[in-house]
């Protein structure tokens, strides 16, 4: 019995482990903590937003592909920053470097139409199904080019599912098909190898 619970126990803690792999950490940061130069991107970038927190990431990037998670959490500077904004039609998170540029943004928009393109690969695809409220817009930034990418809940009576969809209206993840965001990171590594 008591092995049986130690099993159940273990199993437990490794799901929970494993759950935790695909969870970012950030460290709260007060405005006076942010570098000028990131500061003026957020103004540049979101100009009639609100920001409403501001992070560090403890990440130090390597190369385009890989970042290793500094063990130094009490330090100063950071190569990276998150931060909270509100906007009209939208409430989201942007991660900026050290210099300001922006890496990424996610943003939950709030009853905007999807691009045309979307709709008519969502209709096509899933056909009876409907957009169920808001949807997400995740753009990541690249030198010289950005990939951007919408995350929609759809449902058909009581059945709900999310799909994910790059800009061209191509479904990146089906429902119940994994991490969309790991799904992403190949699609850029093979546009980087095809270019």
């Amino acid at each position: 019995m008591k092995k049986s619970l130690l099993l159940i126990g273990l199993i437990l803690a490794s799901c929970s482990f494993l759950e935790a792999q695909d969870q970012l950490f950030v460290i709260p940061l007060k405005k006076d903590k942010i570098p000028p130069v990131v500061m003026s991107s957020i103004e540049k970038d979101f100009p009639e937003s609100t920001v409403t927190g501001y992070s560090a990431i403890p990440i130090q990037s390597i190369g385009e592909d890989w970042a290793v998670v500094r063990n130094d959490v009490n330090q100063d500077k950071y190569d990276t920053y998150q931060v909270d904004i509100d906007g009209n039609a939208f409430a989201g998170t942007a991660t900026y470097d050290a210099n300001g540029r922006l890496i990424s943004a996610r943003e939950n928009l709030k009853n905007v139409i999807l691009p045309h393109q979307i709709g008519r690969s969502i209709g096509a695809e899933y056909p009876g199904w409907a957009v169920a409220g808001d949807h997400e817009l995740i753009t990541v930034y690249k030198p010289g080019r950005q990939q951007v990418y919408y995350r929609v809940k759809l449902e058909k009576g009581r059945e709900k599912m999310t799909v994910v969809y790059d800009g061209s209206g191509n479904q990146v993840k089906p429902s119940g098909a994994g991490d969309y965001s790991r799904e992403m990171k190949e699609t850029l590594r093979k546009e980087k190898r095809d270019s």
